[in-house]
Order: C-alpha cells, then sequence, then structure tokens
C-alpha cells in the first residue's frame, strides 16, 4: 500500500505539537497529506477490500475509496481558532507513451472535475486533536477499447489515471494558502461485464462478372465489413483492437470444378484468383470468419463466361425543348426520353447549367438565373425561369462504361416582351456529339434555327471543357 508521510509524523509528540503551535501563533504552517490508504469495491459488490495502487488493477465500474490522513501542525488543544481545510483532486491521463490509453472519462466523485475544484465549505479541524481523517470514493468510468501494450502482453492496464489530491488552509492570516500535494496512480482494465457483443462481418463476394472465356478472373472480397473493426487503422493510437478476419473462397458450381487460389494471402488473403476456360455460369463463394462468433457469414457471386464481349457502343444524349416564348417564371420541361443506346443498355441521366462556353455553374449563380424544381437525375427535367436572357443546359446519358452528352440554349424574354425580342424567346436544342451539324430531331421540323449571338457556333468549345468535366469514356 502506497504512503505518502511527511517528515513531521515521525517525530511526532504532544510536546513537539505544543512547541509547533507556540512558534506558529498565526496559524501559517500549511496542512499536510501524510498518509493515503485505498479500498476496492467491485462493480457487482458491496464489500470493500484492500486496494494497493502499485500493484493492484480497478476494473470500470468500481468504487475506489480513498482515505486521506491530513495533519496540520496549527491544530490541536494548544491552539486557540484552529483553521480548517480546503481540498481539491485532480485526475489526469497518465498512460504508456508507448502506447497511449483511450482519451481518460471523467471519474465521478465528490469534489472532482478536471482538471480540478475547491469546495467552498472549509472542513472543521478535529477538536483537540493532531489530525483528520478524510474518505473520498470515486466511480471508475466506463471506456472503449483495450490498450495495445496489454493486448501484445507489455502493460498490464488499459488506462492509466494519475490523481493529485492538495489540501489547504483556509484563510491563513497572510492572505495567501499553503498547500500539501500528494500524488497517486491507478491503473484500470477493462471489465469484461461490460464488453457488448462482438456483430459478425458481413461478408461482401464482390459484384458479378462477365467475362471471356480463357479469363483470369479476380475474386475480391475487400468490401467485406466488420462493424467491430470499424474506422481500424493499424497507425491510429485511438483504436486498439480489431477482429482478424479470416477468408474463405469455395468453388460452388460451374461447367467445371474450379477452386480459387489466393496470391497473397500474407497480405490481400481477401483477393482470390481462378482461370475459366469452359463457357457457362460459375458460382462462388467467400465465407468470412471474425473469430469472435460461432458462425461465419458468406455471400456468393455468379461469373459469366462467354466466348465473346460484344463491343460496347457509346449511348446518345437527345434534348426535346420547349419551342414557344419562355417568359420569365415560366416553369420549362427539358426532355432526355428520346436518348437511346444501341446496345440497349440501362442509362442514367443528368442535367446541370452551364455558360455559354461549357463551363458549369456556380450553384448561386445557377439559382439566380434558373431555379431546378426536379428531375436533376432523371430523363425529363423541370426548371423555373427566374430572369431574362441566353441559358445553356447540358444533359450527360451514360451506359455505366460509356457516355453522351447534348446541350440546350433556353431564351428567355422579360413579361412584357420589351427586354428582348419575343422572336428569340425561343429554345433550341444542341447535339454535342461528334457530328456538329446532325442535331436533335426532337425539337421538331420546325423550331427556328439558333439565332446569332453569344452562344451561336460554339459546338466545339461547349464541348471540350465539360468532356473532362463530365463524361466518362471506359472501353472494356
Amino acid at each position: 500500500m502506497m504512503r505518502r508521510t511527511i517528515l513531521l509524523l515521525s517525530c511526532w509528540s504532544v510536546g513537539f505539537l505544543a512547541a509547533a503551535a507556540q512558534a506558529q501563533p498565526d496559524n501559517e504552517a500549511p496542512p499536510q497529506i501524510a498518509d493515503i490508504t485505498w479500498q476496492r469495491v467491485p462493480f457487482d459488490q458491496v464489500v470493500a477490500i484492500a486496494f494497493d495502487p502499485a500493484t493492484d488493477v480497478a476494473e470500470e465500474g468500481d468504487t475506489l475509496i480513498a482515505t486521506l490522513l491530513i495533519t496540520d501542525p496549527d491544530w490541536g488543544p494548544l491552539v486557540e481558532d484552529p483553521e480548517g481545510i480546503l481540498y481539491r483532486v485532480e485526475i489526469g491521463d497518465a498512460g504508456s507513451a508507448a502506447f497511449p490509453s483511450p482519451e481518460p472519462p471523467p471519474f465521478t466523485g465528490p469534489n472532482v472535475t478536471f482538471p480540478g475544484f475547491v469546495p467552498e465549505e472549509a472542513i472543521a479541524p478535529p477538536a483537540n486533536a493532531s489530525d483528520l481523517m478524510l474518505g473520498l470514493a470515486f466511480t471508475v468510468p466506463e471506456f472503449v477499447g483495450r490498450n495495445q501494450g496489454r493486448l501484445r502482453g507489455l502493460l498490464n492496464f488499459d488506462v492509466r489515471y494519475s490523481f493529485t489530491f492538495e489540501v489547504v488552509n483556509d484563510e491563513p492570516d497572510e492572505g495567501v494558502p499553503v498547500f500539501g500535494t500528494a500524488i497517486e496512480f491507478i491503473s484500470v482494465i477493462e471489465n469484461p461485464a461490460f464488453r457488448g457483443p462482438n456483430p459478425r462481418a458481413f461478408a461482401d463476394a464482390g459484384g458479378d462478372q462477365v467475362v471471356v472465356a480463357g479469363s483470369i478472373v479476380t475474386l475480391d472480397g475487400s468490401q467485406t465489413f466488420d462493424g467491430f473493426n470499424i474506422g481500424f487503422d493499424p497507425n491510429d493510437p485511438n483504436v486498439f483492437e480489431k477482429d482478424d478476419i479470416t477468408f474463405t473462397w469455395e468453388w460452388l458450381s460451374g461447367p467445371t470444378r474450379v477452386d480459387p487460389s489466393i496470391p497473397d494471402p500474407e497480405d490481400f488473403p481477401e483477393i482470390a484468383q481462378v482461370t475459366l476456360t469452359q463457357v457457362g455460369t460459375y458460382v462462388y463463394r467467400l465465407l468470412a470468419d471474425d473469430n469472435a462468433n460461432p458462425e461465419p457469414t458468406s455471400d456468393t457471386v455468379l461469373i459469366e463466361v462467354v466466348s465473346s464481349i460484344p463491343e460496347n457502343d457509346a449511348p446518345r444524349a437527345a434534348i426535346t425543348s420547349p419551342t414557344t416564348t419562355i417568359v420569365v417564371g415560366d416553369i420549362i420541361r427539358l426532355d432526355g426520353t428520346g436518348s437511346t443506346d444501341p446496345n440497349g443498355d440501362p442509362l442514367s441521366f443528368r442535367w446541370i447549367q452551364t455558360d455559354e462556353v461549357g463551363q458549369l455553374l456556380a450553384v448561386d449563380l445557377a439559382r439566380e438565373i434558373f431555379q431546378p424544381l426536379g428531375g436533376i437525375e432523371s430523363p425529363v427535367s423541370q426548371w423555373q425561369a427566374v430572369t431574362a436572357g441566353e441559358f445553356f443546359f447540358r444533359l450527360l446519358v451514360d451506359d455505366g462504361q460509356l457516355s453522351d452528352t447534348a446541350t440546350v440554349v433556353v431564351q428567355v424574354v422579360e413579361a412584357s416582351g420589351s427586354s428582348i425580342d419575343a422572336g428569340g424567346g425561343n429554345a433550341q436544342a444542341r447535339d454535342d456529339g461528334s457530328d456538329a451539324n446532325a442535331g436533335n430531331d426532337e425539337t421538331g421540323a420546325d423550331a427556328p434555327a439558333p439565332a446569332v449571338g453569344c452562344g451561336a457556333g460554339l459546338g466545339p468549345a461547349l464541348l471540350a471543357p465539360m468532356g473532362l468535366w463530365f463524361m466518362r469514356r471506359r472501353r472494356p
């Protein structure tokens, strides 16, 4: 048991106390913490047991009781009107520098804060005595995670706290308080009863694939998710343990049995490979075992092996836009349902506003001139004209591998027709394909030709910057 004993205790006697009191009649001697004893009450018990901070460790939820023996030469029967004392306790992190502890949560207990607190009420001194016994109880808080050092057998604690106890004389005559200080270190480990259930890993065998016969196929289980490993980074000192997942790949069915192999079992055990030479459908299963739950989880992936894969052709974006005069306040309907894909692939849609050379407009600026009402990622989009002028909208269609764009010019006039000639209030659709003269037939044969102005003849200029921004040209 750790003890903090001041020199005065070794030679105190009644005569010495009397001499000390006579030598310091103004109550200026500081109080001292002569000794600290500890007891521990386990979280699920009511009986206190002895606790030695030098050799013992506490657990989450335990109650620790510190009993302080406080002395002061100004106390005792020979001192008239003895002063009381104030005390405070400061608790801090004293974990290992090599293996940082989880951030220590605050303890709960009387007159304890981070970093410390001095009670307003002084403790009265003992009557006709020279020492005071002060008992303080603290509850060990819960924390998350075990220390890496303890997991490796290098430490005997998860979290380590420093307790700094201070006592001070109450309003000494000279007006400057004098402290007596003692420091204790308390080691704490995780309480197994406080550990929540370990969630099972969620196996993910990756997406289905279509490959040509003779291909080396990669089976990728890297997206397997384990809730116990969220945020784990071997270089992050704030994460202290993780599940060690075991990956197992199995052949389930196919034209012929082809068992997976693991090219790099040390660094990438979740990645397997197979070479498939026969046409047909193969099914593989991934088992993910977190070694904490009784059963692993599984997921399957289908590999379709074909003799050849037809070349994927790019889709064709097309816009049908209004042919009547657009007035400020009108709601326009931009229709991209005329977009097609030569291979019949499903298409995704995206509408955006650009300037006259194809640059994407900032959101704030775009909303000042046209307000999107819906369908930004749908074949049909609706916008409301906010101000008069010439405006540009672009449609991006994507088949998952290749994409295409089309642009439409919308001219808006004031309601009175005085700001812009009503004859220029039509929307003109533009095709951004390689054939600059192709146009979009969906606008109708009677649609007027684009007006010569700031947006006329800028097809190539529109295509170049926005092509870099939005078009994704991937070929299998």
